[in-house]
């Protein structure tokens, strides 16, 4: 990984994600690190049973596994590490928030790219594309979004 990819995840993980809690009305369930029990099954290779029963593994889970799990899933998804400076850490919290494919579609429609995922032509469009641009626009793509979720 990238030495940014390592100050990017710290900084989410210590500054907004924080250790172990479970609000009840967050449909993530119990979560430690931002990761949530859904996070930790699939990446466990194992059957969500109910948040629950999950409460304790989550609260157990090392911080080396959410590494881990950030590093596997999220960045990975987003190709992190093949990303312009900035555009990597927009793409790895919005993917972190929202999911992986929801950046991707975001930065598909606003760089007009066909296709879905993260394939190598959405990846030379990125990199082609005003990096200043591109994460003011996923960015208020993103405020318009988590605005519409809340008050939709």
């Amino acid at each position: 990984m990238q030495s940014s990819y390592i100050r990017t995840i710290d900084r989410i993980i210590t500054k907004y994600e924080g250790s172990y809690g479970w609000d009840k009305g967050d449909p993530g369930g119990p979560t430690k690190y931002g990761i949530t029990c859904y996070d930790l099954a699939e990446h466990r290779h194992q059957k969500m049973t109910s948040m629950s029963a999950w409460a304790k593994t989550v609260q157990g889970m090392t911080l080396a596994e959410a590494d881990d799990i950030y590093a596997v899933k999220y960045a990975v998804g987003v190709r992190y590490n093949d990303l312009p400076l900035g555009v990597d850490a927009c793409m790895l919290d919005y993917a972190i928030n929202s999911g992986v494919s929801r950046p991707l579609t975001v930065a598909r429609a606003m760089l007009r790219v066909k296709g879905s995922g993260m394939d190598q032509t959405l990846l030379d469009a990125i990199k082609k594309s005003d990096p200043d641009y591109f994460i003011r626009t996923m960015d208020a793509e993103r405020l318009a979004f988590m605005h519409a979720i809340k008050h939709g």
